[in-house]
């Protein structure tokens, strides 16, 4: 059994913010960084919902997401890999708006967006131990044209493979001109407690009742997203 805690929708904390405008309608990650900060407190869904709402609070989001994902970007395209630019091919730096997007069109693809995960996991594990967690375990993977409840399992497999309790963790997809993060928690009763930015938070009695739901959540609202993934374990 699955079951809702609270709905959220991030479009509203962004909607009329100057500080998180320039992000368009997505700071999953930030959002979903500062669920796992919130639950390692142990704080409910007031406190979160209390955390996003004034503009200097948004402020923390705005450089969480700038950290996390735009110097990544940055990082990548001002390190290429290789001097010369007909090699780097396979990763899209920006989409027709401008947007920061990433594909694994091919295999160079695949390697930037290996060097883009590393960079990532490094300034993620820096913004763990600056908010009292520290990262346990990461694992990254590539549907590799799998059916979907095949990626699915491998995916949820990798983010309780680590069993003991309690766990925090970051969901991250990534279809061919996008990507949205999502957080979970695995608590001392063996209870899932899982958090999509655009939809809320979600809590179901354990793994067995979470993979069917989840892999219809993903299928339903994200079946574009099935080419590359992430999981980050903190506690």
């Amino acid at each position: 059994m699955v079951w809702q805690l609270f709905q959220y929708d991030q479009a509203n904390t962004i909607a009329n913010s100057a500080v998180l405008a320039g992000f368009g309608d997505g700071v999953c990650l930030a959002l979903s960084m500062k669920w796992c900060v919130r639950r390692k407190a142990k704080q409910n869904s007031l406190a979160f919902n209390q955390s996003v709402m004034r503009e200097d609070q948004k402020v923390e989001i705005a450089n969480w997401m700038t950290s996390t994902q735009d110097r990544v970007i940055e990082d990548l395209m001002n390190h290429p890999g290789h001097p010369n630019p007909l090699l780097n091919t396979g990763y899209k730096y920006k989409d027709d708006d401008g947007d920061p997007i990433s594909t694994v069109d091919s295999v160079r693809g695949q390697i930037n967006n290996m060097r883009a995960y590393a960079n990532r996991l490094e300034k993620m594990s820096q913004w763990a131990r600056s908010n009292g967690m520290v990262l346990l375990d990461d694992k990254v993977g590539f549907s590799n044209n799998l059916l979907p409840p095949q990626w699915v399992s491998q995916l949820i497999d990798a983010a309780f493979r680590l069993s003991t309790p309690p766990l925090l963790g970051i969901i991250a997809l990534t279809g061919p001109d996008d990507g949205h993060a999502l957080a979970y928690e695995l608590t001392q009763s063996g209870h899932i407690s899982f958090f999509d930015p655009n939809f809320g938070e979600f809590r179901s009695n354990g793994k067995d009742d979470f993979l069917p739901w989840f892999l219809n959540h993903l299928i339903q609202n994200y079946p574009e997203l099935d080419q590359h993934w992430w999981v980050v374990q903190f506690r």
